[in-house]
């Protein structure tokens, strides 16, 4: 039996052994022509970046040195061989078949370079055994840039755009005008914040008529005034800021003038005040606003002779009326100036011709005649008023009482009124008058004519 065994094993071993070469040849060649080795680049494989939050936790910074590469979003490609059928399955899988990461904590004070490490991951290592890794994008690590956190705080401003509805206005530099916060600490690399200048917002009071609080993004300038948009890696103490801006009324409003006090003896105030400027323009809360009618002008008359004038700074008196800035100045004159007259009170005879005079109570049959052609009397007034009186001599009237006359020379009483216009007034509203009274003599009956 083993004879037998042993002659069919060995005999002819020759041929048997090409044989099997050529089979083993054979089966090789069907499949790489099936299934052939290749080489195949597969794009995007994402790299994980270890201990990354921890790295930065500790107040450092890290960039790549080639800026068009993000840590939050790091892929590369990899060249891979293998049989075609494994590698068209791992296109398929690369995102779970792979396992490709950097360790910031491998980071050395003199070597700046992160070792790229690749490997399939775990449940795939068997089924693509067979598979080589052939390059990593044609490098093996990244070149990284690594600053110590620093921060820097900087003040923060606001700007405001439009125009509230019409009627109201804002105030720019309002110091009720509030800001919260007023300042921003940001932090981060040096070479990130060395050229982070100014920070500001920006809100909008377009057509508005109340006082309002906004809300708005912080956005950051150079010193040239252009604007930043910070780095991923700057931390900031505020996202936003919220500006409170009151919105007051306008209103025009008009001065008036108030004297207070008494004149000085001998003196009188002629309400002839002329303003400068009848109103001023002021702003204020509108419940504020509401019930004012006039700004007043206080004038004390005590302090005045003569043709006066005084100027009044709107802001003081704004300021006495209200002392707690309720309305302000907005526009108009900065200042009102008013004039007017406290007059000296004068003297001064004047006379009527005696033909004005009015004679009542003259009995029938008796005459009167003046011996002198004028009345003489005293006035008082200012000047002012004692020239228009005398452009009006001709309305003042004079009567005499002359009932139960004698004969002769007698002194009687004139009575003066004087026309209400000029304002000037009479010393004594009588004055004596000499007149001449004679009686007729009575017609004589003649006797018929022959």
């Amino acid at each position: 039996m083993k004879e037998k065994i042993f002659n069919f094993v060995f005999k002819n071993w020759h041929w048997k052994l090409l044989a099997l070469v050529a089979a083993c040849l054979f089966w090789y060649a069907y499949v790489n022509i099936q299934d052939p080795v290749t080489s195949e680049t597969i794009n995007g494989i994402k790299v994980k970046v270890l201990n990354y939050d921890e790295f930065l936790a500790k107040g450092n910074n890290v960039e790549f040195e080639d800026q068009t590469l993000d840590f939050n979003n790091l892929t590369l490609n990899v060249t891979v061989r293998g049989r075609s059928s494994l590698l068209a399955n791992l296109v398929e899988q690369k995102d779970r078949a792979f396992n490709v990461w950097i360790d910031l904590y491998e980071l050395a004070e003199d070597d700046d370079r992160l070792s790229i490490h690749y490997d399939f991951a775990p449940n795939f290592r068997a089924a693509y055994g067979n598979v080589q890794f052939v390059a990593l994008y044609n490098q093996s690590y990244y070149t990284v840039k690594v600053d110590e956190n620093v921060s820097k705080t900087i003040p923060l401003e606001y700007q405001i755009v439009g125009s509230p509805a019409e009627g109201y206005t804002y105030i720019e530099n309002d110091s009720s005008t509030m800001l919260t916060p007023t300042e921003i600490t940001i932090t981060g690399a040096q070479s990130d914040l060395d050229e982070v200048e100014s920070a500001q917002i920006m809100v909008s009071v377009e057509g508005l008529k109340a006082n309002v609080a906004l809300s708005e993004p912080i956005m950051y300038y150079d010193a040239e005034g252009s604007r930043i948009y910070l780095s991923s890696t700057v931390s900031t103490s505020a996202d936003a800021a919220t500006l409170y801006v009151p919105i007051y009324q306008v209103k025009t409003i008009p001065f008036e003038v108030r004297v207070n006090g008494e004149t000085q003896e001998g003196y009188v105030y002629q309400r002839d005040a002329v303003l400068s400027s009848d109103s001023v323009v002021v702003y204020g809360q509108e419940s504020d606003l509401k019930e004012i009618e006039s700004i007043p002008l206080p004038i004390d008359l005590t302090q005045y002779s003569g043709a006066a004038t005084e100027v009044f700074n709107i802001d003081d008196v704004l300021s006495s009326l209200y002392p707690n800035g309720e309305v302000r100045y907005y526009s108009g004159s900065k200042s009102v100036r008013v004039s007017f007259t406290v007059a000296e009170i004068l003297e001064q005879e004047v006379s009527v011709p005696t033909s004005q005079i009015v004679v009542h109570g003259l009995p029938e049959g008796w005459t009167l005649s003046f011996p002198n052609d004028s009345l003489t009397f005293a006035v008082r007034g200012t000047q002012a008023q004692l020239t228009a009186l005398e452009a009006q001599m001709e309305l003042v009237k004079v009567t005499v009482d002359a009932s139960g006359p004698t004969a002769g020379n007698q002194e009687l009483t004139a009575t003066i009124a004087l026309p209400k216009g000029p304002g000037a007034v009479l010393v004594n509203e009588t004055v004596p008058i000499t007149v001449e009274l004679a009686e007729q003599p009575a017609e004589e009956s003649r006797p018929p004519k022959e």
